[in-house]
Parts: structure tokens; C-alpha cells; sequence
């Protein structure tokens, strides 16, 4: 963050595109980060808008949140968010459920690897959904007098 493209003085948030959904379309988004910020808020109000809801926290045993590329953003004081951000897909899949979660969770296998490159099997309405998500979620963000805020640590 030594050299942003845009001044961090100007950024209000950082909505960072990872781990998109390939395998359909979904009833809820993961938030991750969400929890940390205001930007919960509107969140929640973009998922009501398209019939979603955002799926609660889990545990980020992992370091997720601290390993993603929108950190440097949260570091830097931005808030930052990775909407739909699943490397097992857990979520409520509209179409067969279960077999869409073991379908995602093959993710696991080639994530960040050589083989992590496009299949034309992909069901991408899935990720069209995620992105109509980030983008009116960008719209609300931008159209909202206030900036997204940092909650207080607990």
C-alpha cells in the first residue's frame, strides 16, 4: 500500500472479487470480513434486495481474512470485504444442495495450483449472481452519504 493506484485517503472501501462461484446460483453469500465493518449493514441490504442472505461468520481457523488479497485495504485502515469469498463452497445452493456442495469442495484440490484455470463446465450464473451482488453492494457504498466505518473490537 506504499503506492495505491487511488489515494487511500479517497478509498471508502475495498469489495474484493475472490473465490467467485462457479458450480450455480445460490440462496446466501459468505461475508468474509463483513463482521468487522459497517459494511455488514449493507450488505444485508443488497442480500435482501435479491432474495439472498449473507451466511454468518464462521470460525477463520484458517486465516482467511488475513491471507486475502483485500488485507493490505484492511491494514491500511480501509474497510474491506470478500462477498462471497468460499474455498469449500458451503453455501445453500439453489439446485441439489448436497451434490453442489461436494462439487464445490473439489475447489480444494486445485486451488492456487497449476490446474486452477477455467472449465468450460462451470455453471456461471452462480457467479454472475456474485457479481450483481458486488456491484449494488459498490452502488450502495458509493451512494451513501456516510463512509463504512470500523466496528470497535471486542
Amino acid at each position: 500500500m506504499a503506492s495505491p493506484l487511488w489515494p487511500l485517503a479517497r478509498t471508502v472501501a475495498d469489495v474484493n472479487l475472490e473465490s467467485l462461484n462457479w458450480v450455480g446460483p445460490s440462496h446466501d453469500i459468505e461475508f468474509l470480513g463483513g463482521d468487522r465493518s459497517t459494511l455488514l449493514d449493507q450488505g444485508r441490504v443488497i442480500a435482501a434486495r435479491m432474495g439472498m442472505v449473507l451466511r454468518k461468520p464462521e470460525p477463520d481457523l484458517q486465516g482467511l481474512y488475513f491471507r486475502s488479497d483485500h488485507y493490505p485495504f484492511a491494514k491500511a485502515g480501509v474497510p474491506a470485504v470478500s462477498p462471497g469469498f468460499s474455498l469449500a463452497g458451503q453455501r445453500d445452493y439453489v439446485e441439489n444442495p448436497e451434490a453442489s456442495r461436494a462439487k464445490a469442495r473439489t475447489y480444494l484440490d486445485i486451488y492456487h495450483r497449476t490446474t486452477d484455470r477455467f472449465d468450460p463446465a462451470w455453471d456461471l450464473r452462480g457467479l454472475v449472481q456474485q457479481a450483481q451482488f458486488i456491484m449494488e453492494l459498490g452502488r450502495l457504498v458509493a451512494d451513501t452519504p456516510q463512509k463504512p466505518a470500523w466496528k470497535p473490537r471486542r
